[in-house]
């Protein structure tokens, strides 16, 4: 008899779920089901938004309100040099700013020449890097788990922010820097992940050296970090804890593979921007004769004319110099000013990532405040402006700290992770929060350049600040750059199409670009300027030159003749030139003057003796003829009527009717109205149009009534500045 025996079910164990464990920061997130619209194509539908948001406001400030940086504009001109100057060559784009703005330019150059706007290739350059930063950010954002719509809620305040709008609209080398270094942060959080990651770093921060100067800094930082990330890594430091029950010498080699790793890590990040470097120090040194030339040369940052040590005690920042305290109060302001959202997020960062032990996260917060180390030793040392733009870092390092808080925060366990969402909504009210307390900065701070100045001047409807003998106008170079440039670039083609005319590229740079035929131009950039400058009796015809006390040391004509001491030439104190114009409307006083030849011969134009000068006296009347405009302005009426100018042109003919032509020769943009009388005084028509630089306004007189005799009595133009009424027959 068998006994059978019923089997008994083994009991079943409750799976044991393992504790959940904090994400690391920059590990992204795997994505699950379909991607809404706002993930769809982002960075294509970023780049295209950002791209022509930069370019339309970039067209506004260059011609409407008139709001640029003269370093965006000289960078535009040494690209020129290369390209249409009397020796073009590349080493005209010169060994003191970096290259790489000026190199991306070029292409350019050609057709905005053509046009007649070379001015604005700055502008386009920098607002595609813009757009850039705009896409790498989006990708940052993504790796933090900071997608969909509100990854497009936090970048909207970045775009529309002033600090960062303007600079990506004005062509200035900052966005390509912010680029170039958001690409670093973008692979030094994919170092662990991705194998190309090292080598995108380097090659980033390669980039940025050729951009600015300040990328030093974050290279150190950048190492440190690495460090920080690499050494000893969780997944490394387990294998070495087993190590001890292994064979003899297994922990000693598994040290040794650990350290060659790192190594091999830290020469692929930073072999590139070493021999960008070496190469532009090798540069400078068989090109100019000194390896530091970019350094300490007569034309760097530390010789400019607006830092503090160059100045008197009373300037901006000399109280700053030599002390650790006020320069890291003044730095840490500046961060508040350009965008508070950085130091408010920073802190609880640095616990969280201490908290957790989040290595990557640490390492990012060593390269956004190693990146400003540099900046705060200028200012230590009294070699950096007090301009805004110098700290412009803040606004995209504020957004890529904040995503990577908020990331922390919802791959922790419950109790913070539930505050994850209310932090996204309070990070992006932060970031607009910022942009309003930028424009207040911008408007109000007086440390800021006359540019920054006027663009938060206008943004709060205070554009009236301009005007005035006070006003903000006479405190922005850039203004009276492009005024002077406009005004100079004529005489310049006028006089050049009788010989070689020399002019300063410190000081005239802007004329320069301005000119039809720079190619008539003998400047500093030349390979022959140092022997035409020995000799110019043998080589010049005409010499452009400005006050020695403008251009200072860095004008090289002036030095040349007795500098600022002994303004020989200015003066008018050599015996073999001869002044023959002066530009008239210019900021900075500028004076012609022709050159004598060793047989004695004068340009062509010049007379044998000059001749001699007379009083100005008021022109006789003389009967009109029917194509001739006289124009009247009255002293009554020249500040009248809140400081609206009124010309008066009296049109009187019996057949012909001319045209009267209103020119802006201005850089600022101008409203101007016309008013067409007949002789009677009734109005017959009334143009108004909005000039900006060199905009037109033309008005047809005869086509308002049939011909008759003085259809038109009077035409009077009004603008909130002098306009220029010339005279063109039908």
């Amino acid at each position: 008899m068998s006994l059978s025996i019923p089997s008994i079910p083994a009991p079943r164990r409750r799976a044991v779920r393992a504790p959940r464990r904090a994400q690391p920061v920059g590990q992204a997130p795997a994505q699950q089901g379909a991607r809404s619209w706002a993930d769809t194509r982002v960075g294509a539908k970023i780049f295209a938004v950002s791209a022509t948001l930069n370019l339309i406001a970039g067209w506004f400030l260059e011609y409407v309100w008139g709001i640029g940086n003269a370093d965006a504009l000289s960078r535009t001109t040494n690209a020129s040099y290369v390209l249409f100057s009397r020796d073009p060559h590349l080493a005209s784009i010169g060994f003191v700013w970096p290259v790489l703005p000026s190199i991306l330019q070029l292409p350019l150059l050609p057709v905005l020449h053509a046009l007649g706007h070379p001015e604005f290739a700055g502008p386009i350059v920098s607002s595609l890097a813009g757009a850039g930063t705009m896409v790498v950010l989006a990708a940052i954002l993504g790796r933090f788990g900071v997608t969909g719509w509100t990854r497009l809620l936090w970048l909207l305040p970045v775009q529309l922010h002033p600090q960062f709008l303007y600079l990506a609209s004005n062509g200035m080398s900052e966005p390509l820097s912010i680029f170039f270094l958001m690409l670093a942060v973008l692979a030094f959080l994919s170092v662990t992940t991705d194998v190309l990651a090292p080598s995108a770093l380097g090659l980033s921060l390669a980039g940025a050296f050729f951009v600015r100067y300040e990328v030093l800094s974050t290279t150190a930082a950048v190492a440190l970090a690495l460090l920080v990330q690499r050494w000893a890594l969780p997944e490394a430091r387990g294998a070495l804890a087993s190590a001890g029950d292994g064979p003899p010498g297994r922990l000693s080699r598994l040290i040794r593979q650990d350290w060659f790793a790192l190594e091999g890590l830290l020469l692929t990040a930073l072999a590139p921007i070493c021999f960008a470097a070496g190469l532009w120090i090798l540069a400078n040194w068989m090109i100019m004769g000194d390896p530091l030339f970019f350094d300490h040369g007569v034309f760097s940052l530390a010789k400019a004319p607006d830092v503090p040590i160059n100045n008197g005690p009373g300037y901006a920042l000399h109280a700053q110099i030599h002390s650790a305290v006020l320069s890291l109060g003044y730095a840490a302001w500046r961060l508040v000013e350009v965008n508070l959202t950085l130091p408010i997020v920073a802190l609880p960062a640095l616990a969280l990532a201490v908290k957790q032990k989040d290595r990557r996260l640490l390492g990012l917060l060593i390269i956004v405040f190693g990146t400003f180390a540099l900046p705060t030793y200028e200012v230590f040392k009294g070699t950096l402006p007090g301009y805004m733009r110098y700290w412009s870092l803040a606004t995209p390092f504020a957004v890529a700290v904040a995503g990577a808080l908020v990331g922390l925060m919802a791959a922790m366990r419950a109790g913070w992770s539930r505050w994850a969402r209310p932090a996204r909504y309070a990070v992006a009210a932060l970031l607009f929060l910022s942009a309003g307390v930028n424009v207040v900065a911008l408007a109000r701070d007086g440390l800021n350049s006359g540019d920054e100045h006027r663009l938060g001047n206008h943004l709060i409807g205070n554009a009236r600040a301009d005007d005035g003998p006070h006003g903000l106008l006479q405190a922005d170079f850039n203004y009276q750059k492009h005024q002077d440039g406009a005004i100079l670039a004529p005489l310049l083609d006028r006089y050049s199409a009788h010989g070689l005319t020399l002019i300063d590229t410190e000081t005239g740079f802007s004329a320069i670009l301005y000119a039809r035929h720079p190619e008539r131009l003998a400047i500093s950039s030349d390979r022959d300027f140092r022997r035409i400058l020995a000799d110019p009796r043998r080589y010049l015809s005409y010499i452009l030159a400005t006050d020695p006390r403008v251009g200072k040391e860095r004008d090289v004509i002036s030095q040349r003749f007795g500098g600022e001491a002994h303004p020989l030439l200015y003066d008018g104190k050599l015996p073999w030139t001869r002044e023959v114009a002066q530009a008239q409307g210019t900021i900075e006083p500028w004076k012609v003057f022709a050159v004598e030849s060793y047989d004695g011969r004068w340009p062509a134009g010049v007379p044998a003796t000059p001749a001699p000068r007379r009083a100005a006296t008021a022109p006789a009347t003389r009967a009109a003829r029917p194509s001739s405009i006289r124009v009247v302005a009255p002293a009554a009426a020249a500040h009248a009527s809140n400081r609206w100018v009124f010309f008066v042109a009296r049109v009187s003919g019996v057949y012909a009717i001319p045209r009267l032509v209103v020119l802006n020769p201005t850089y600022r943009a101008l409203r101007v109205t016309a008013r067409v009388y007949d002789r009677r005084g009734r109005l017959l028509r009334v143009a108004s149009m909005l000039l900006v630089r060199r905009g037109r306004l033309t008005i047809d007189p005869g086509r308002l009534a049939p011909t008759s005799p003085s259809v038109a009595h009077a035409v009077v133009v009004r603008s909130r500045l002098p306009v220029v009424v010339e005279q063109q027959d039908t």
